[in-house]
């Protein structure tokens, strides 16, 4: 039996183009190994085009998904074809293209997760899994989400866009992670010219410290004579 979760492929002059689609649940990451596999083996000339009319479901599948699509050095095309909800989300949003249908609804929301077992492993599991999805929001949805809303996603609230309100928050994304590239840039340039001129002035103290040397007298030789 094929499994649903593998790639589509075709050959393209230039590489290979792979049609993903993840349109049911989200399951156990070993179902999508053939995903993640392609995605770190692809090349700099292949397209992945994900397809995605999802849910959510299983979040450390969708981390292993996004994990495989970071290492990737292929284009990667994200598309809603109806519904992306819950971790499905964290997929779309790791794309480098964006497309989305006539329409399209995206939701965002904070984990839901269940566990069982003594009272004591049960609140260290909780305090855990809350500051473990707080770095996730904040993570996956910066620019995405103003501060405001990460704080009420972390705190349960849920978030639906449609399909123009996701066409502006794709933009506003785009906006931020441009910008901080800019800062780290500029960054960059202010870090340099200050090793730079650290090291302009530690050689002209060099070069200063060599002629005071060299200026500095001989030492005197007279003629000692007895009282």
């Amino acid at each position: 039996m094929t499994n649903p979760n593998n790639p589509m492929l075709t050959s393209t002059p230039n590489g290979t183009y792979h049609t993903v689609h993840l349109d049911e649940s989200i399951g156990d990451a070993a179902d999508y190994r053939e995903v993640t596999n392609m995605l770190r083996l692809c090349g700099t000339n292949d397209i992945v085009h994900m397809q995605i009319n999802n849910y959510g479901g299983s979040i450390d599948t969708a981390l292993a998904i996004v994990a495989g699509m970071q290492s990737s050095q292929a284009l990667i095309i994200c598309e809603v074809t109806g519904c992306a909800a819950s971790a499905a989300t964290l997929i779309y949003l790791q794309g480098q293209e964006f497309r989305f249908s006539e329409n399209s609804t995206f939701m965002i929301h904070s984990a839901s997760y269940g566990y069982g077992g003594k009272a004591k492993n049960i609140k260290q599991y909780v305090d855990f899994n809350d500051t473990h999805i707080e770095k996730l929001v904040r993570q996956h949805y910066k620019y995405f989400l103003t501060e405001e809303e990460i704080v009420r996603a972390i705190n349960g609230e849920d978030f639906w866009f449609d399909v123009d309100e996701l066409e502006e928050r794709l933009e506003l994304m785009a906006k931020g992670y441009a910008a901080e590239a800019e800062e780290a840039e500029e960054a960059k340039k202010v870090e340099a010219k200050k090793a730079s001129d650290e090291e302009f002035t530690k050689r002209m103290e060099e070069v200063i410290a060599h002629q005071e040397q060299k200026r500095l007298p001989d030492t005197p030789h007279g003629n000692f004579t007895e009282p």
